[in-house]
Formats: structure tokens, sequence, C-alpha cells
């Protein structure tokens, strides 16, 4: 675990690079004027938000009296660990939040984000995985498994999005949800064949995150439509 920074940083340059990518031509932002600065601004505050909300999330599930120490609370890389539902939820009310303050379109923005943090998932996953082979030398399957899967739902995310062809919000909304729904399984085939079906705090709240999105998924779908398309 005292390598997550440096992959932190990793992830983070990849999700920079994707928000570059995917934004700075998108017809939409710039016709809201949205700047690839104001998106780098947004995306360090989320990456902060994201590690402390992670952490606090953590304790909460793993109460214990030694998270009182303010060293084991705050120095994660040697005292692990960090949840990732917190992140993800941490992050999606900060974007909310700031960008309706704004008045900037969130949904749009939303759907970047979501394909970028997908590609920095993936890109950090493997490291975890070639980390874990030279400290166990065993071969992670799971997690090997776990990042060809998570790239290749990005794809299909990216291809949906450079069609145009899902109402803005709805790659977003779909891709948490898979993704929350993807990582609850990777959970349980780390955990092994003895924990197949015992649930943790942390996958009862993935769990929740996977409906809630994909039932805003459905919802983005039924409820809006993109100009120019006519409803059946």
């Amino acid at each position: 675990m005292q390598f997550i920074l440096e992959i932190s940083f990793v992830s983070l340059f990849v999700f920079l690079f994707c928000i570059f990518v995917f934004a700075k031509d998108d017809f939409i932002l710039l016709r809201k004027n949205i700047t690839l600065e104001q998106l780098f601004n947004i995306s360090f505050i989320i990456y902060i938000l994201g590690f402390l909300f992670a952490r606090f999330f953590y304790v909460i599930e793993h109460v214990s009296t030694k998270y009182l120490d303010p060293f084991v609370l705050f120095l994660f890389p040697y005292f692990p660990g960090l949840s990732l539902s917190g992140g993800i939820l941490a992050g999606i009310a900060y974007l909310l939040l700031i960008l309706n303050k704004k008045r900037l379109p969130f949904l749009r923005v939303f759907d970047v984000f979501t394909i970028s943090f997908l590609y920095a998932f993936s890109s950090g996953l493997p490291l975890f995985a070639v980390i874990e082979f030279f400290l166990t030398k065993h071969i992670p399957y799971i997690s090997a498994i776990g990042t060809i899967i998570y790239f290749i739902w990005a794809i299909i995310l990216t291809l949906l999005f450079t069609k145009n062809k899902l109402n803005d919000g709805s790659i977003g909304y779909l891709g948490i949800s898979i993704f929350s729904l993807l990582f609850i399984f990777l959970r349980i085939g780390l955990r092994g064949s003895k924990f197949y079906f015992s649930f943790t705090p942390e996958d009862i709240i993935l769990g929740f995150i996977w409906f809630f999105f994909f039932a805003m998924f459905f919802y983005q779908q039924t409820t809006y439509q993109l100009p120019g398309k006519k409803k059946k």
C-alpha cells in the first residue's frame, strides 16, 4: 500500500489527459464556454476530496479506536485502506454542486468525467496487479481480468459518447452503474471462494450505487430526448 500515492498520480495523469481529449473539441462544452482550465481545477479538487471521503467512508465501515490516532487516520498509505464508494459519491456530489453553482451543464461534464475515470482506473489497476505479483509471487488473475473488462467498458462508452446516440448524462449514469456492479464481483473474486456469498458494507454501498445510477440511466432515456429526435 505504500505505492498507492504513486499509482494514484499515474491515474490522475491519465484522467486529466482523457478530459483534455474528450473536452477540447466538444461542441456542447465550447458553446457553454467551459474551458479546460475549469475542468482541470475541478479535477484536482475532486482528487483531494475523493481521497478524504474514501478514507472517511472506510473508517465508518471499519469502526475502531485505532483511528482516534491522527497518524493512523491520515497516513493511509501505511495504515490502509480506502473506500472506493466514498470517493465516487464525494466526487459526483462535488461535481454536481460546483457546476450547478456556476450554472454549467452537469450532465455533459459528468459524461466526460465518467469515461476519463474509467480509463484512469483501468491504468491504475494493472499497476496494483504488478505490485501484488512481486509481493506474493502469485499471478493476479482477478486483477488482470478486471483490467481488461474495465478497459473494454471504457472503449464501449467512448464509442457511445462520440456517436452522440444517448442523452447527456446517460453515459455517466450507465458507466458508474456498471462499474460499481463489476467492482462488487471483483471484490468477491479477490476475497476467495469461501466468501462468495458474504457481503461487506462496501459491497452494499456499491450495490446501492449500481441500482440508483442504473435507474437514473433509464429515467434519463425515457424522460428526455436528443434535439431533432422524435419520440416513438
